[in-house]
């Protein structure tokens, strides 16, 4: 009885180090599941490693420790760069939690996002019997309706929004811009360098020398970085999906897509 009361607390403690740690200065770097800000969590890590001199390559271990994520990571650790605010991910809703943060948040046209969100959920070792996309893209968890749910808790609330597809387009700008919009002195010589080590062939090739942080996480052969392609929902919906994504967009009006 009393070792599971102290496992209890220890379990506690641990669980609101990733709610409590989060500080003023942070800032919250939120997405739908699938959206690109893998893509950008490397690009910020190159900026640091690069402004830092430091040589070693930004691997998925790199980014997952300078990079925590919300609710799961030690906020509670101590931040080491003064030239840049620590970055706090989350797939998170807006929440209370967040108010007074200052946040960039990622969005990508939700018909790609679903196609990478199933693919992406298939590949893991969990997926013995994965659903069809149709089935999918209805799920309450996952789906479509999902995403718009998403979006519009944060659509009044993000300091700044950054579009994948603007991304694919002038990545370099993008991020640049909205780094000014969220107040930091971004020296544009190295964020350069960062966004071009960030290059989706380059993080393929890292991936297949690195691998990732969740040892065993994919079955045997499958990889983080697929594609990375826009409009390929056009191999994936039927027409049906598509009335019913017009539906979802005529429910929630939002002004992003």
């Amino acid at each position: 009885m009393v070792t599971s009361i102290i496992n209890f607390f220890k379990k506690s403690a641990k669980y609101s180090q990733g709610f409590l740690g989060l500080n003023k200065r942070d800032i919250v770097l939120v997405s739908f599941p699938k959206s690109g800000s893998t893509w950008i969590r490397f690009i910020l890590c190159n900026y640091i490693f690069l402004s830092e001199k430091n040589p070693k390559t930004v691997s998925f271990r790199e980014v997952d420790d300078l990079m925590p994520e919300f609710g799961i990571s030690n906020l509670t650790r101590r931040w080491p760069f003064d030239f840049i605010p620590r970055f706090v991910k989350t797939h998170w809703k807006w929440n209370p939690l967040f108010a007074g943060k200052m946040s960039l948040l990622i969005v990508r046209d939700p018909r790609d996002t679903m196609v990478s969100y199933y693919n992406y959920r298939n590949k893991q070792v969990s997926a013995v019997n994965p659903e069809d996309f149709q089935t999918f893209i209805r799920s309450k968890k996952f789906g479509l309706e999902a995403w718009f749910k998403h979006l519009k808790s944060w659509e009044k609330k993000a300091t700044c929004v950054i579009r994948y597809e603007d991304m694919k387009r002038d990545g370099l700008k993008e991020i640049s811009v909205s780094l000014q919009k969220l107040s930091l002195d971004i020296n544009t010589e190295i964020l350069s360098m960062a966004f071009d080590n960030a290059a989706f062939d380059k993080l393929k090739a890292n991936e297949q020398t690195h691998g990732m942080s969740k040892m065993n996480f994919f079955s045997e052969g499958q990889m983080f970085f697929n594609k990375g392609k826009t409009n390929q929902w056009v191999e994936y919906f039927s027409e049906r999906d598509l009335e019913y994504y017009q539906e979802l967009k005529s429910k929630y009006r939002l002004n992003a897509y």
